[in-house]
């Protein structure tokens, strides 16, 4: 048996975040995926759940996801996080990256959402 790898995802998208939520559990059978539509549910959830790793879009509303990880990082400055983003924004990844010290769950999210966009992850779920 394993040990879940619980995975908080945040995206609006109501149909994109159920995709997502997908893909993920079937790129690895440990990750246990909750997911929410904005960044107060995910602070909510993120107070009242145990959560390994926080996947986020970067096109949140009312806040982006760069301001997100922000208020996240005041209360779980060790969380992992990973921005996802389907629009190409070069600025937003390269603040939201993975320390060395992250755990192997993390990575192994990392690794699963590396390099995916919106439409693939849509053609892969629908396979």
């Amino acid at each position: 048996m394993f040990e879940p790898i619980r995975v908080l995802h945040v995206d609006n998208d109501p149909e994109f975040a159920d995709l997502t939520a997908e893909f993920l559990r079937r790129e690895n059978e440990a990750f246990s995926v909750v997911t929410v539509g904005d960044p107060e549910a995910a602070r909510a959830t993120l107070a009242g759940e145990p959560i390994d790793c926080v996947v986020s879009d970067y096109e949140l509303t009312p806040v982006d996801g760069i301001e997100f990880l922000e208020a996240v990082r005041e209360d779980h400055p060790d969380l992992p996080f990973i921005l996802f983003t389907g629009r190409g924004s070069e600025a937003a990844p390269g603040q939201a990256a993975l320390p060395a010290s992250a755990p192997a769950g993390a990575r192994a999210v990392l690794g699963a959402v590396r390099g995916v966009s919106r439409a693939d992850v849509r053609l892969r779920v629908r396979r």
